[in-house]
């Protein structure tokens, strides 16, 4: 019937949510975390979205839809918080605003107008008994715990825990999501040396991280943000990606989304001082090859650069 991403900081609502809409027949995706919402909006091809207003992270949901717009997401967004939060600019970008709490049939009545009146005959037999009828409520959120840290470290030290929220952007009109696509261009032939793309938000570990990587006889280009990583290998072809997860512009996340959508296969080792178990299995199927977790040894990352381009 199709696929439907759920966005709210509540894992036992997450969980209703999603045995709601797959009881009917959707295929359901869950995340509390706003930025990694956005990496799989841009991503993946969805029929709906549910945004909860009181989302946390880096930004809500309302800048999180502001987002999608912005990116070009035209996904229907159905909008959930208690009634008369959303702010009004943020209300003009979703397709149906739902109050919450909210109970079973509303959600699904929400879902199948936006999608498929077709799914009412459904819905209404899977609500007509008041008894069956769930309304949702507000719980804790269990966070994830995260990875230890590396033995032995040499490399400038960094408080790196979640990164600032981003500067307020204009939002754009919807446009549909085909006009986003596009092939990468002929890239410039070369020779000699692997090339090594760096890309790290904090200046010092990005110089000591590509310099150690040029006397290993590496030819390296450095970026100092998301954006600038994705510029360069429209340009150049790389052999390996060294990225911080945690950069301005676009993330660590939505570098690989980009790249990846945009047919960039090039392997990537991970550098961060933060990430979670979720991240780590949510990184796995991109072809990203190693995370080295800061700050790591000068050798250790030369021992990760060459297994990779030498494989």
């Amino acid at each position: 019937m199709g696929k439907i991403l759920v966005v709210h900081k509540n894992e036992l609502i997450l969980d209703v949510i999603q045995e709601m809409l797959q009881d009917v027949g959707y295929a359901v995706t869950l995340t509390s975390d706003p930025q990694r919402a956005l990496s799989k909006a841009i991503a993946t091809r969805y029929n709906l979205i549910i945004v909860d207003r009181h989302i946390e992270g880096h930004y809500d949901g309302g800048r999180l839809v502001e987002l999608l717009r912005k990116y070009r997401v035209s996904t229907p967004i159905i909008g959930t918080a208690p009634e008369g939060e959303w702010a009004e600019d943020s209300t003009e970008l979703v397709d149906c605003l739902l109050p919450s709490p909210f109970e079973y049939g509303q959600l699904l009545r929400a879902v199948s107008d936006l999608l498929d009146p077709r799914t009412r005959a459904t819905i209404e037999e899977l609500t007509q008994n008041p008894a069956e009828t769930e309304e949702l409520l507000e719980g804790p959120l269990e966070l994830l715990d995260e990875l230890p840290p590396t033995e032995e470290l040499d490399l400038p030290t960094e408080t790196e825990s979640e990164p600032e929220p981003r500067p307020q952007t204009p939002v754009v009109a919807r446009v549909d999501r085909s006009e986003r696509a596009w092939q990468p261009p002929v890239v410039n032939p070369r020779r000699g040396p692997d090339r090594v793309l760096v890309g790290d938000g904090s200046d010092d570990t990005r110089n000591v991280v590509a310099d150690t990587i040029k006397k290993a006889g590496f030819a390296v280009t450095d970026c100092a943000d998301g954006h600038a990583v994705v510029e360069a290998t429209m340009f150049e072809d790389y052999d390996l990606i060294v990225l911080d997860l945690w950069m301005t512009g676009l993330d660590g996340f939505e570098v690989i989304e980009t790249l990846r959508m945009s047919g960039v296969e090039t392997p990537i080792i991970i550098s961060t001082a933060y990430i979670t178990r979720e991240m780590v299995q949510e990184l796995a199927p991109h072809k990203v090859q190693k995370i080295l977790l800061k700050p790591f040894r000068a050798k250790d990352l030369i021992e990760a650069v060459k297994e990779v381009t030498l494989a």
